[in-house]
């Protein structure tokens, strides 16, 4: 079990933390991407109206950027966050883990936009004796939805505050400002079009949370799931109340297709009740990746 409280108000001390780290990879085989490719092309011989993009933010550990699709007829804009930490650096989940910060998007005041969601691609497990940290290696985008006028045209004001960390954690603040137009980046339909590939999957029927529940002190949480393979050491990411995450976990049953386990959660907030609370998880099992609420009632 592990809990993590962050905070990321400001910008906060830089945060020490070594990385020789040892980390999980998980290939996610995704065939449609060619074919989207494929299609962005054939759209890029009839129409010029693609995306824009800002300009990169630049620090010692790596680079990020905002890209903007035009929007719809109801004023919906699909965009990303870019980041791409340098070689040895790393960049973080929505719960980091041991330390770390958060991605973290905002549009400016004032502004014409409003941030409606940012989704997050499926992280790695970085593990560094009894530092355990979840995020990313590598490059890393994040698919978000803005909502914004409907008329052609504006701009999107909008700033994003990231860890960046290789032997030290430093705080990545940058604004970007985005001019909506007609220009065409082929690229930028592309790199969307992998952001969301790298999404973990909803529940399905060979990949879901059958049942679940907490024991009566909460201090144990009990998941059946349906898995495609039951790989010998599934990866378990369970989050609850904000800043708590939850990667330990005892196996109860195993079969083909099945798996209950039971995950100390002793940590919780004093007095604390989960009447009503969604909590999720995270499960990477077999080459797939699967996210799911857990409401309780």
């Amino acid at each position: 079990m592990m809990e993590s409280k962050k905070s990321v108000t400001g910008l906060p001390a830089l945060i020490g933390l070594k990385l020789s780290a040892m980390s999980t990879r998980v290939q996610f085989p995704h065939p449609f991407i060619a074919l989207a490719a494929a299609l962005l092309i054939g759209m890029g011989l009839a129409t010029s109206a693609l995306s824009a993009q800002s300009e990169w933010a630049i620090n010692d550990g790596g680079r990020m950027r905002l890209i903007l699709m035009p929007g719809d007829d109801k004023g919906t804009y699909e965009g990303a966050l870019q980041i791409e930490p340098n070689a040895g650096w790393i960049t973080y989940w929505r719960e980091p883990g041991d330390s770390g910060i958060p991605p973290q998007v905002g549009v400016m005041p004032g502004s014409d936009f409003k941030l409606e969601s940012i989704s997050y691609p499926v992280p790695v497990r970085i593990d560094n004796g009894p530092v355990r940290d979840v995020g990313y290696e590598q490059k890393v985008t994040f698919p978000l939805v803005f909502s914004g006028p409907v008329a052609a045209g504006g701009r999107l004001e909008a700033s994003a505050f990231i860890g960046i960390c290789k032997n030290i954690c430093i705080p990545f603040q940058a604004h970007f400002t985005v001019d909506v137009s007609p220009q065409t980046d082929m690229g930028d339909g592309l790199i969307l079009a992998e952001a969301k590939a790298a999404l973990p999957e909803p529940p399905s029927r060979d990949f879901s949370v059958t049942g679940f529940s907490l024991n009566d002190d909460h201090s144990t949480l009990h998941l059946d799931l349906a898995v495609p393979k039951t790989d010998e050491n599934p990866q378990l990411f369970v989050t609850g109340p904000e800043g708590t995450l939850f990667l330990d976990y005892t196996v109860v049953e195993s079969a083909p297709g099945t798996l209950s386990v039971e995950m100390p959660v002793a940590r919780l907030p004093e007095h604390y009740d989960p009447s009503g609370k969604t909590w999720s998880v995270l499960v990477v099992d077999g080459g797939r990746a699967m996210e799911s609420a857990l409401a309780f009632e």
